[in-house]
């Protein structure tokens, strides 16, 4: 009786072969099946991810990976300063959005926690340096000056800030210190009267600065008082 292979059941094999016609036939049936190969991938996958969590909870471990890393990203940076800047500047586009909503909520957060001491900054600084607010006050009076239209007087700032009970525009919050903030800004166009202008307090002012309206505020549109500057002449 002739004996077949064991693997392709159709060539017979030879006296001294034991169950296989070739050396084909014998490493094709050592070979594992696909439900074999992904089980072994999977037990190794298991067993590497049970390595690196025992190794990361070893806190010098952890400690040497991260500075290793770190090294070896600065080394890479230094001798390749060309791609590190184009791979930043492509990053940058790509996520500008993302970026710039991330460095708000971070900037928000630092000066909420720092408030007292940027201010105690800021008041040293302008200590140190009047001409800084003089001369910023003096290039927004000639931005108000040569506005196509300037007739908003002290009288119609009372009867704006009595319209809004004393209010800020913004966060509806009592402040005895309102300030004119200007829907439009100076700088982008805006005119120096009436319909132009409410009162905010000096944190939404300086968070509106020169940007959009924070919510949409219908301005007082007509006083008791007369537009424009009395002109006052000498007897």
């Amino acid at each position: 009786m002739v004996k077949l292979c064991a693997y392709c059941k159709t060539n017979p094999i030879g006296p001294r072969s034991a169950l296989f016609c070739s050396a084909v036939c014998r490493g094709a049936s050592q070979q594992a099946t696909p439900e074999q190969r992904l089980a072994k991938k999977e037990r190794k996958r298991i067993q590497s991810q049970k390595y690196m969590q025992d190794k990361r909870q070893d806190t010098d471990f952890a400690e040497k990976e991260r500075e290793s890393r770190r090294l070896y990203m600065q080394k890479w940076a230094q001798e390749n300063p060309e791609i590190k800047k184009q791979r930043n500047l492509a990053y940058k586009q790509k996520y500008r959005d993302k970026i710039n909503a991330t460095q708000r909520i971070r900037g928000a957060s630092y000066r909420e926690k720092h408030r007292q001491e940027l201010n105690q900054k800021a008041l040293q600084y302008h200590k140190e340096h009047p001409e800084v607010g003089t001369q910023a006050r003096a290039r927004r009076r000639v931005r108000i000056l040569n506005t196509t239209k300037n007739d908003f007087n002290q009288q119609q700032w009372k009867e704006v800030k009595a319209s809004f009970n004393n209010c800020c525009a913004y966060c509806d919050k009592y402040s005895q210190r309102l300030e004119m903030d200007h829907l439009t800004p100076i700088i982008k166009g805006g005119l120096h009267t009436l319909h132009n202008i409410v009162p905010a307090c000096r944190t939404c002012n300086r968070r509106k600065h020169t940007g959009n309206v924070l919510k949409q505020i219908q301005p007082l549109l007509l006083t008791c008082a007369v537009s424009g500057f009395r002109k006052y002449t000498r007897k």
